[in-house]
């Protein structure tokens, strides 16, 4: 996995590797609620809604 900022302020791209389609799935929804989570522990939010 691989994380790198992008050109708006707080944007990041995170870069999973590349798997079956089976397991690339069952990795973005793992991904997904982990943000979610962890940002939610520290009063954030996490968005993933392209801008």
């Amino acid at each position: 996995m691989q994380l790198h900022s992008e050109a708006g302020k707080g944007q990041f791209e995170i870069v999973l590797v590349y798997t079956d389609c089976g397991r690339a799935a069952n990795n973005l929804i793992v991904t997904h609620e982990v943000i979610k989570g962890v940002s939610r522990k520290h009063g954030l939010l996490a968005s993933f809604t392209p801008r």
